[in-house]
């Protein structure tokens, strides 16, 4: 505590008044009446604000803080600027409902029922659906409703540090420690990066540690829980095909399957932008 709320405090003790409750004195923001604050029996604070400024003074207040905490969170998060500028209001228009069905629903309803709490979607289907938009979607819902961190980071990038890490890049050295002790994850892209026994291995014990330990992990993907396995495999190495297929088991027992289905969304912006040309 600092010598200013100190003296803060002082002041105001210094002005406890005893006996019967004392005249209202005026609101010094709106000039109405400001009660006396009861302290114990025959003991009065007077003061000059009135309890309905009081209120706006410390929602206000309340709201700052927690403004700056949802930024705090916003700043370690790993979110892209654009996610910023996607929220369910957005995603609400026909072209993603048409798309997205379900994979919208459980955005917008976050958390699931239990037994589910803990586990988030797979968002799987073709390139251009809104995978990625949901994912910053339900992040930004995480942080922000429920003030809770989130780290948001595309699969082939944690390997492509966690890589250049052996370099000894010090900022790099602890990003698949982060990505597997983190309470929220969102992993954007899995199966899009080339695969081998180190990238294999990697996702494998990041996969199976999140699952052991029943984190909430948010996973985009262009593949299914019919492909996600064929894909994590490498045809130079047959003998590790049982451990791809184990690698998309364990992604179907940490996550939420939801299918999106269509055409591109962008695509679609695309041909809109050609035509007002």
């Amino acid at each position: 505590m600092t010598m200013t709320h100190l003296d803060d405090v002082f002041s105001g003790l210094s002005s406890v008044r005893m006996g019967p409750e004392p005249n209202p004195g005026v609101c010094r923001y709106c000039g109405s009446p400001a009660p006396a604050i009861p302290l114990t029996r025959g003991r009065w604070l007077p003061t000059d604000e009135c309890r309905a400024c009081n209120e706006v003074r410390i929602a206000a207040w309340d709201a700052q803080n927690r403004r700056e905490r949802v930024e705090s969170l916003w700043a370690i998060s790993g979110l892209p600027p654009e996610a910023k500028n996607v929220s369910t209001e957005i995603l609400d228009a026909q072209r993603y409902r048409d798309r997205q069905g379900r994979a919208w629903d459980l955005v917008a309803s976050w958390p699931p029922p239990s037994p589910d709490a803990w586990r988030a979607p797979w968002f799987f289907g073709p390139i251009g659906t809104g995978k990625t938009a949901l994912a910053y979607c339900l992040a930004r819902r995480v942080m922000e409703e429920f003030e809770q961190p989130v780290f948001f980071v595309g699969v082939a990038e944690l390997l492509r540090r966690q890589r250049a890490s052996f370099g000894n890049k010090a900022e790099d050295q602890d990003l698949l420690e982060r990505a597997v002790g983190a309470g929220f994850l969102v992993l954007d892209d899995l199966g899009g990066q080339a695969m081998t026994p180190w990238v294999l291995d990697s996702l494998f014990g990041l996969i199976d540690a999140r699952l052991k330990a029943q984190k909430t992990t948010l996973i985009t993907s262009n593949y299914g829980p019919d492909a996600l396995g064929k894909i994590l495999e490498i045809k130079e190495r047959p003998e590790l095909s049982q451990t791809a297929n184990a690698l998309a088991d364990r992604v179907l027992a940490l996550t939420i399957p939801c299918r999106l289905q269509g055409e591109s969304i962008r695509l679609e912006q695309a041909i809109e932008r050609a035509k007002a040309c």
